[in-house]
């Protein structure tokens, strides 16, 4: 499985089971708003949510990669905005930890 599906996939079913756990039912796919105008996560489900994909991006790919760094936090567009920006986030992360 290339590693940016793998990455949707962990992202997406992350973000299910925290909606499950907090009683609230989300489509969610790709192009699903996670944070900012029309975003289905209130910022503790955020917090959640980064948390829970670093553990399970370090057990898939055994890799330590932190999300909710100064970088992203700095940039002029959110990695966080959609489930899209969130996995081209990850994927650059894990292509440098790859380069070294």
């Amino acid at each position: 499985m290339p590693v940016t599906k793998k990455i949707r996939e962990i992202i997406i079913s992350t973000i299910a089971q925290i909606k499950e756990d907090n009683k609230k039912s989300v489509e969610i796919d790709s192009k699903t708003t996670l944070v900012g105008h029309k975003g289905i996560l209130d910022s503790l489900e955020l917090v959640n949510l980064i948390i829970a994909v670093e553990e399970k991006i370090e057990e898939e790919f055994d890799l330590v990669i932190t999300l909710a760094s100064e970088e992203a936090m700095s940039q002029e567009n959110s990695p966080f905005r959609t489930v899209t920006t969130f996995t081209e986030y990850i994927s650059l992360l894990l292509k440098r930890n790859e380069n070294g």
